[in-house]
């Protein structure tokens, strides 16, 4: 069962910061998918890297990005509006 993400608890009036909203919306899709850490990991990204994206604590390369959106079965597009959505939902 997954861990709740305590980082990403946001009280009424709180914004998550831009590396935390992308890591929330990379850990719901990679839930919504049944996907573990480890299936969406490969060579150029690492579970380690994919656990510090969701928690908020790493910033994405453009690279990354790339690499992780077929592994969420988006489009990059796809998964750039839906971080835009989650941005503009809980994000500054």
């Amino acid at each position: 069962m997954a861990r709740p993400l305590k980082e990403l608890v946001i009280h009424k009036g709180q914004k998550a910061s831009t590396a935390q909203a992308l890591g929330l919306l990379i850990r719901e899709r990679r839930l919504e998918l049944g996907l573990s850490q480890e299936a969406v990991s490969d060579e150029g990204l690492e579970q380690a890297y994919v656990s510090k994206l969701e928690r908020g604590e790493s910033e994405i390369s453009l690279n990354s990005f790339l690499l992780l959106a077929p592994k969420l079965q988006l489009t990059p597009v796809e998964l750039l509006q839906r971080f835009l959505s989650t941005l503009g939902r809980h994000g500054k």
